[in-house]
């Protein structure tokens, strides 16, 4: 269980630093508005990485219980 909790929080991790790698800073001027990403945009995200993550962890224990079962 630790290393799922922990490949999980890599995964989300991952996912919120490959967004910050690919902006350019472009040079702010005072007459245009600024926004910003939600925070439930933010959470989503997250949400769906630890999903991806746990659906991965069922696929492989799947797979290692169905080869066992063969054997």
């Amino acid at each position: 269980m630790k290393k799922f909790f922990a490949i999980a929080i890599l995964a989300v991790a991952f996912a919120a630093c490959t967004s910050s790698d690919k902006k350019e800073e472009t040079p702010a001027t005072t007459d245009s508005t600024v926004t910003e990403a939600p925070a439930a945009a933010v959470v989503d995200t997250a949400a769906k990485a630890a999903a991806a993550v746990v659906d991965t962890a069922a696929k492989a224990a799947a797979a290692a219980v169905d080869s066992a079962v063969k054997k």
